[in-house]
C-alpha cells in the first residue's frame, strides 16, 4: 500500500516538473520568436538613465510631460506606462512623466498693501496667510501691511505661509479722565467728543441734592487714565419715571422725537444718535433742507436719550423716560 502511494506521489511531482519546464520553454520560445521584452522599473530613475535602459531594450521613449513632486527629485521619472513587468514587443512606446521637483514660486510684494489686498495677492500666487501680528505705527495707517516674512522676492514652495506685521495706526492718546459731575448732558457729550471719547450707557438716577438733568457721576471715574476712543458711561439726575408701572412689552409701541431745521438757503448735514438699553445707535444720517422736520421713533419700553447734530455740532438733546 505504501509503495503504491509513493509511486503515485513521484508520478504527480514528475508531472508538475515536466509541465513547468514545458511552460518555460514555450514562453521563452514565444518571447524570442516575437522579439518581446519585459518592461523594466523606471520610476525613481534619472531621466537620462531611463532613456539608456529603454534604448538598450529597443523600446521607444515617449515623454508625456512633467509634474511637480515633493517626493521625487527634479528630472527623475515619477510615472511610466506600461507598468514594470509587462511583456511587450520591441520598438513599442513606453510613456514616462518626469519630475520638475518641488514647486517653487517667488514671494510677492505685500508691504503697504491693505489686509484684504494682501490676502488676495497671496491666494493668486499660491501662498496662504500665516501668523498676523499687530503694532501701532505713527506713519502707516491702520490695517496696512508694515512688513512680511518671507520677504518679497524670496523663492519658496507653493502653498507656504507668509507672516504679516499689520499696523494698528497711531497709538491712541491717553490722559486723566475729567470730572463731568455737574455738567449738563450736552456739555458732557461735547466734552467727550472733543477729547475723542465715546458716549456709553446713559443711566437715569434720582438725587435730591443734585441739579436736575446734570451728570452725577461717570464710569470711568474722574482721575482714571483713559485711552482715546474709550466708552464713558454717564449717570444723569432726572425725575423718577413711572417705575413699576412701566410697560415692558415687545409691542408697547413707540414715541416720537421731532426736530425742525431753521429756515434759510443752505442744506445741512443732520445726524441723530439714540442711547437706549446701554448702547448707542445711529438713527438718522442725511442732508436735510431748511425748514425740514426730522422724525425719530423712540421705543417706550426703556429709557432713551436722543442726540441731534447739525453739521457735526450737537444742537439738541432729548430725554425719554
Amino acid at each position: 500500500m505504501i509503495k503504491k502511494i509513493l509511486k503515485s506521489a513521484v508520478l504527480f511531482f514528475a508531472f508538475l516538473f515536466i509541465t513547468g519546464i514545458s511552460a518555460y520553454l514555450v514562453l521563452t520560445y514565444f518571447i524570442r520568436n516575437e522579439d518581446s521584452v519585459v518592461v523594466p522599473e523606471l520610476v525613481g530613475k534619472e531621466v537620462v538613465q531611463a532613456l539608456e535602459i529603454l534604448s538598450a531594450l529597443s523600446l521607444n521613449t515617449k515623454v508625456s510631460g512633467s509634474e511637480y513632486s515633493s517626493l521625487i527629485p527634479r528630472n527623475y521619472v515619477i510615472f511610466q506606462d506600461p507598468e514594470p513587468g509587462t511583456i511587450i514587443k520591441k520598438d513599442r512606446d513606453v510613456r514616462i512623466v518626469f519630475s520638475k521637483g518641488t514647486m517653487r514660486v517667488f514671494v510677492p510684494a505685500l508691504v503697504r498693501q491693505t489686509v484684504p489686498d494682501a490676502e488676495r495677492i497671496l491666494f493668486d500666487n499660491g501662498f496662504k496667510g500665516g501668523m498676523s501680528s499687530y503694532v501701532y505705527h505713527d506713519e502707516i495707517q491702520k490695517n496696512i501691511i508694515i512688513s512680511q516674512y518671507p520677504e518679497q522676492g524670496e523663492e519658496c514652495q507653493r502653498g507656504s505661509s507668509v507672516n504679516l506685521l499689520i499696523s494698528l495706526g497711531k497709538r491712541p492718546g491717553d490722559y486723566l479722565m475729567a470730572n463731568l459731575s455737574g455738567m449738563s448732558i450736552d456739555e458732557a457729550v461735547s466734552y467727550l467728543e472733543q477729547n475723542q471719547l465715546k458716549v456709553g450707557k446713559i443711566t437715569s438716577v434720582s438725587e435730591k441734592k443734585a441739579v436736575l438733568n446734570t451728570i452725577t457721576t461717570q464710569e470711568p471715574l474722574a482721575g482714571s487714565r483713559v485711552l482715546e476712543g474709550s466708552m464713558v458711561n454717564l449717570y444723569i439726575n432726572r425725575k423718577p419715571g413711572k417705575g413699576a408701572s412701566r410697560v415692558y412689552e415687545a409691542d408697547a409701541g413707540s414715541r416720537l422725537f421731532r426736530y425742525t431745521l431753521d429756515y434759510g438757503f443752505l442744506k445741512k448735514h443732520v445726524r441723530a444718535q439714540m442711547s437706549c438699553s446701554g448702547s448707542i445707535y445711529e438713527v438718522y444720517n442725511d442732508v436735510a433742507r431748511p425748514g425740514e422736520e426730522i422724525w425719530v421713533m423712540v421705543p417706550v419700553n426703556s429709557e432713551a436719550t436722543v442726540f441731534l447734530y447739525e453739521d457735526d455740532a450737537l444742537v439738541q438733546t432729548a430725554f425719554f423716560d
